[in-house]
């Protein structure tokens, strides 16, 4: 009986190391580049991501002395510290541990409430989507804005580190609404859409002033400035690079 019962539990644990093994297997680096990365952050317990930590996919590069985790509905927020003052701004950034060529992304966010007290908040004080992230300093952003859109690169040869790319007036951000933003990267050419409608039509970054070449590779973002936001539904993939 009870060596019946230990084959059983061997068995068991075999079974079970055998499973882990496929699983790790199948699932690249999380450092690497590889195939479609899905996160709605359903399977996360409810809590704070503490700066610096790593939850599944993603990593906090920052929370802004604010705090960024998964509230008990199942999305990602961010709610970076209040500003008080003109001159103060507070950001949080949480970046994918995975690395894209190219990119492929979509994602729903919304921006609950601005966070400014004491002057009027920034159009640009809202969620942004993040693509082709190396460092603080060179990555693209894209940001539905409640005075339009705004594409940009983050590149230390400019002025604050940051170079337009395209801007229009239309659409808008309706603060309190979730949209859904999908960004393609083939090469140096980017696409972006909003709830559906192509906002960015086949924008080519070439070399700006400062010589800066266009990012192929990168992790995706999720980043916050001064506001309340939230993320759900990520849907992320390699594009060939072209």
């Amino acid at each position: 009986m009870g060596g019946a019962g230990q084959r059983v539990s061997l068995v068991g644990s075999a079974g079970l190391l055998l499973a882990l093994l496929l699983v790790l297997l199948a699932s690249p680096p999380a450092g690497a580049e590889g195939g479609a990365f899905r996160d709605d952050f359903s399977s996360y317990a409810a809590g704070e991501w503490p700066e610096g930590a790593t939850r599944g996919g993603w990593r906090v590069v920052y929370n802004g002395y604010g705090e960024v985790g998964v509230n008990r509905w199942g999305r990602h927020y961010q709610r970076p510290a209040a500003a008080t003052a003109a001159a103060e701004t507070h950001a949080s950034l949480v970046v994918s541990r995975r690395k894209f060529s190219g990119v492929d992304l979509t994602l729903r966010q919304k921006t609950v409430r601005h966070l400014r007290r004491g002057s009027a908040p920034n159009p640009w004080e809202v969620a942004w989507v993040l693509w082709g992230y190396r460092s603080d300093t060179r990555f693209y952003y894209f940001i539905l804005k409640p005075n339009g859109i705004e594409l940009g690169k983050a590149h230390p040869g400019y002025p604050g580190a940051q170079r337009f790319l395209y801007t229009a007036s239309s659409p808008r951000l309706s603060v309190g609404e979730w949209n859904r933003i999908r960004v393609r990267q083939v090469g140096r050419t980017i696409d972006v859409w909003v709830d559906g409608v192509r906002v960015v039509k086949r924008f080519v970054d070439t070399p700006g002033p400062a010589g800066d070449r266009p990012y192929l590779r990168g992790k995706v973002g999720m980043y916050t400035e001064d506001a309340r936001t939230l993320f759900d539904g990520v849907r992320v993939r390699s594009a060939p690079v072209g």
